[in-house]
Order: structure tokens, then C-alpha cells, then sequence
């Protein structure tokens, strides 16, 4: 176990040698080539969702997934007997 520790650190230590030259030693891309590739939040218009159903709005998935966390947390960690 102790071992896979060190293989992480060795791991991190590494890729921080290649990642931080890497940053900055390249140039940043142009914002308009990115578009598309990212997402920006400023880009979405709120109008836009009031045509959409209950199940494709993204709020409606995010509480889901937040009351599946908290009802896994209760059984798995309050009801550890």
C-alpha cells in the first residue's frame, strides 16, 4: 500500500515537471477557436429553457443527483450499527 502512495507522488511530481513548462512556455489559444469546445455559461440565454420539459432541464438532474447523495449518505453512514 505504501508503494502505491510513492507510485502516485513519483506520478504527480512528474507530471507537474511537464505540465508547468508546458503552461508556460506555449502561447494561449485564441477565445473564438475555442467556442464550441467549452462551455460558457454566459452564452446561455435563460428564455431559452422555458420551452423545455421537466426532464431536460439540467436543475432537474442536479437535485436528483443531490438527493441520491444524501439518501446513500443516511443508510451507509447513520445507519452503520
Amino acid at each position: 500500500m505504501a508503494a502505491n502512495l510513492w507510485f502516485a507522488v513519483w506520478g504527480l511530481a512528474g507530471g507537474l515537471n511537464v505540465m508547468l513548462p508546458l503552461t508556460f512556455l506555449t502561447r494561449p489559444s485564441d477565445p473564438l477557436s475555442l467556442k464550441g469546445l467549452v462551455f460558457d455559461p454566459g452564452a446561455v440565454r435563460i428564455a431559452e429553457n422555458k420551452n423545455l420539459r421537466w426532464y431536460q432541464i439540467t436543475m432537474f438532474y442536479a437535485v436528483v443527483v443531490l438527493l441520491i447523495f444524501v439518501v446513500l449518505n443516511v443508510v451507509f453512514f447513520l445507519t452503520e450499527g
